[in-house]
């Protein structure tokens, strides 16, 4: 006998066809019932409890802790991984959480740090670690009962089957506040809320997919808790800009999944020997650490960044193709015949200051560029100043220049010659 359709809220339950068991396709679908539940009563705009400090500390807590408890004694599911090697992933695991800790104090320690806005007295930590606590355990046990109820993977290998993919899925979308879906409005909003949020999530939920297949909820909590409870705990945090917080939330888990994956692989010679030889793991973790710092650069985060010239307006020393690398300043720090960076409109341009201009009460400054026969037609506001070119790297970014999309490029008419 097969539970109704009406009964059962994801569809892999009425197409699987693993073991058919009516108490497993049961427990399932209460503990999915319950999941949504949780996240609906917990962020409906509509429901006013939700905002109610009782209800946030002790009956949000109370109430993944039901789950919790009633997940404990269901049978306990097989998981993917060996028992010998628990204590071994374990290590690692701690390692890679570390690792993640590392990028945050990095990104600290370029973007600043501010003061924490959690309550950290005694019972503040207390009351904040119960409820972070509450919910991770009824979570992550959720996450692994479902994950890992219906048998053992086969060979250590992850297999994205339509169930595992549904419950990640499932997972992604409950860890997603529902206010920041409501806050968006403009297509802006929609890339940060991707960077943000969304990539963060879908690259932490399949990395913690691949944990609870390894060695269940433990392993998980363990992850999740030291990455996570330090914001609880620590007097400090980094004052991250998003993008700097979405390459970190996006890299650090897909990095961690690939070495741990590897690292378990190794160890329970499920690879061949000459492969093992070839790669150590601090070298991975090595090449994720100096990966995310390489990408960091490009996109900006570091005081000095590089861009492409596509203009011939500062020839002959800045040629189409060059790579400059620019200095973040603030506009006071601009010198007579500085070379800058300025936004104008959606431009980038990189011309010559030569002037310094007060214009209604305010200072202003006036760029040309060196192959430009008049200056800029109009003055370069403070703001947007964005820094100064202190290298040039002759030819580097004709690569950049050969792939780039033209239908994006500046028409010829707004550059001004």
């Amino acid at each position: 006998m097969k539970i109704p359709a009406y009964i059962s809220i994801n569809l892999y339950l009425i197409i699987g066809r693993d073991e058919g068991l009516m108490y497993k396709r049961l427990a399932d679908s209460l503990i999915l019932m319950s999941l949504i539940f949780l996240y609906i009563f917990d962020n409906a705009p509509w429901i006013s409890i939700n905002k109610n400090a009782y209800y946030i500390y002790l009956g949000k807590p109370l109430m993944w802790l039901a789950l919790f408890f009633m997940l404990i004694f269901l049978p306990k599911p097989v998981y993917m991984g060996k028992s010998r090697y628990k204590k071994f992933v374990r290590s690692w695991i701690i390692y890679l959480g570390g690792f993640y800790i590392a990028l945050k104090i990095v990104g600290g320690l370029i973007h600043g740090f501010g003061k924490s806005p959690y309550n950290l007295s005694p019972f503040g930590i207390i009351q904040n670690l119960f409820l972070f606590f509450s919910v991770l355990m009824g979570r992550e046990h959720a996450r692994s009962y479902l994950i890992n109820n219906h048998g053992k993977s086969k060979g250590g290998k992850i297999l994205f089957n339509y169930r595992i993919f549904i419950i990640t899925f499932i997972f992604i979308f409950i860890s997603i506040p529902l206010s920041r879906v409501f806050s968006i409005k403009t297509s802006f909003d929609i890339i940060r809320f991707a960077g943000e949020y969304l990539l963060p999530q879908i690259s932490l939920n399949m990395f913690c997919t691949y944990l609870v297949m390894l060695g269940g909820a433990e392993f998980s909590i363990l992850y999740l808790g030291i990455v996570q409870s330090l914001q609880y705990l620590s007097p400090i945090l980094g004052d991250l800009k998003w993008i700097t917080s979405s390459i970190i939330g996006i890299l650090a888990p897909i990095f961690s999944f690939m070495f741990l994956q590897y690292a378990y692989l190794k160890e329970s010679k499920e690879i061949k020997a000459k492969f093992s030889k070839k790669e150590r793991p601090l070298g991975w973790i090595a090449t994720s650490f100096f990966s995310v710092m390489i990408i960091w650069f490009f996109v900006g985060v570091f005081p000095v960044y590089p861009s492409v010239i596509v203009t011939g307006s500062m020839m002959p020393m800045i040629k189409p193709g060059d790579i400059v690398i620019v200095k973040k300043i603030k506009s006071e720090e601009v010198k007579f015949k500085d070379v800058v960076q300025y936004k104008q409109e959606n431009i980038y341009i990189f011309h010559r200051m030569i002037d310094i201009v007060e214009e209604n009460s305010a200072v202003k400054y006036k760029a040309k560029g060196d192959n430009n026969s008049a200056p800029d037609s109009e003055l370069i506001l403070p703001e947007a100043i964005k820094g100064k070119v202190i290298k040039v790297i002759p030819k580097a970014g004709l690569p950049a220049l050969l792939l780039r999309d033209k239908k994006n490029e500046v028409p010829r008419e707004r550059v001004e010659f």
